[in-house]
């Protein structure tokens, strides 16, 4: 791995980022190299599973869940932070705690004053009798089979079985 132009010590499957600006080279046993750009403008968004456990996973925009999201630490959070903004190893940026809820109808106002399209994040919601379940999948339905219910930006959606073996 490589971040612009520096190498970066793995160990493992890990390595340690001095910086999240510029762009993360990868580099794969098959010689292909990925270029994963970092912060550029935008914050980067993980969504986690429950309780933010777990490894998270890159994403474009919030839909619900629990998220970490990173962003320069000048920029100011809006709405309730459930969990204090943690420091990075890179000390101009921050790691903010976000978890919206697919019942909540209090307009869920999460987001930050110098970014405002992660307000407006486009999404596709399973609704229904969500009941408690501790494990760390995704959400548990009881009765019914859910629903779907997307956001106003969306004009269709394809729904249709998994296949057999997945």
């Amino acid at each position: 791995m490589r971040l612009g132009d520096t190498p970066l010590e793995v160990t493992g499957r890990r390595c340690r980022l001095p910086s999240l600006s510029g762009c993360l080279s990868v580099f794969f046993r098959d010689g292909q190299e990925r270029a994963v750009p970092l912060f550029e403008g935008e914050p980067l968004i993980f969504k986690l599973r429950k309780n933010w456990t777990g490894e998270g996973r890159r994403i474009a925009r919030t839909t619900t869940g629990h998220f970490i999201v990173i962003a320069p630490h000048t920029w100011e959070g809006t709405g309730h932070a459930p969990v204090e903004a943690h420091g990075c190893a890179d000390p101009a940026f921050r790691a903010h705690y976000f978890h919206r809820d697919p019942t909540a109808s209090d307009g869920n106002g999460d987001g930050f004053r110098e970014w405002s399209p992660f307000l407006s994040a486009a999404s596709i919601e399973l609704t229904g009798h969500r009941i408690f379940d501790d494990s760390s999948d995704e959400d548990l339905f009881f009765g019914d089979p859910p629903g779907l219910e997307s956001s106003p930006e969306f004009e269709w959606s394809r729904v249709r079985e998994e296949a057999e073996h997945g």
